[in-house]
């Protein structure tokens, strides 16, 4: 099975060419017929002119996107692009260990229709995160929890770093809002089975993060967009409906009573 690794960027042209030579030294090694698609939004540092002259050495496809930005929609871009069969999404950061990208193909290709790089399982980790954005991230995903109780058992659904076949987001129509991809996808994909491998949370080793108090607002108003697009939205409001109609009736009969 070809795999299809997207990359969404915006001025990481220090962790480009590592990068590559991670990606494709595991390629080599485990024997993977692999694509990278690189989704840049116009970043003004340079990343996509390394990434064309890397493309002469790499299977590189490059996307550059002018009047659009953001992490989760680059992403759908990259899915638009990508030839595979599995398609791998990862940040450019070196935060995500190429080396686990194995693991990922091999659990798809044993039946798991989606694979999650996860922080929250066995061999899994934060990393050196401060006390203050494990909180964030466990707070983004309990709210979660409460309004999909249908993803609860996953551990780590803001994960950036997952793999899924491709006929998960056949016929599904994705437009998330921000930068969790991944929640989209399991709301919304044809998917049966699913199974996460742990892997440690890296450090950046160039740029800067893009975690940012827009980033938690874009993330809430994309849990209530997905409500809405899941059916729950009117589900919720009709339950308040019949909640208040039984009220009014309950207020009628006491009152002639």
């Amino acid at each position: 099975m070809k795999t299809s690794i997207i990359i969404p960027t915006f001025n990481e042209k220090e962790n480009i060419e590592p990068l590559f030579d991670n990606i494709f030294n595991v390629f080599n090694k485990h024997d993977i017929d692999g694509e990278l698609i690189i989704v840049d939004d116009d970043s003004d540092d340079g990343t996509a002119d390394l990434v064309r002259g890397l493309s002469d050495r790499y299977n590189v496809k490059l996307i550059v996107r002018k009047n659009e930005k953001g992490l989760a929609s680059a992403c759908i871009k990259g899915f638009e692009q990508a030839s595979g069969d599995i398609f791998i999404v990862m940040d450019a950061d070196l935060q995500h260990p190429p080396e686990k990208i194995p693991e990922l193909i091999d659990s798809i290709e044993k039946g798991a229709d989606i694979a999650i790089g996860s922080r929250y399982v066995d061999g899994g980790s934060l990393g050196d995160w401060p006390v203050s954005r494990k909180i964030i991230s466990k707070g983004a995903s309990g709210i979660a929890n409460i309004l999909f109780k249908e993803i609860k058992d996953v551990k780590d659904k803001q994960s950036g770093f997952f793999g899924f076949k491709k006929d998960v987001i056949d016929n599904v129509e994705l437009k998330p809002k921000g930068y969790k991809i991944l929640l989209e996808i399991l709301v919304l994909g044809n998917y049966k089975e699913i199974n996460e491998v742990g892997y440690r949370f890296g450090l950046r080793k160039s740029g800067e993060s893009k975690l940012k108090s827009k980033i938690i607002f874009s993330y809430l108003l994309h849990l209530m967009s997905l409500f809405k697009k899941s059916g729950k939205l009117l589900k919720l409001f009709k339950i308040l409906f019949v909640v208040i109609l039984l009220l009014i009736i309950f207020a009628v009969v006491v009152s002639v009573i």
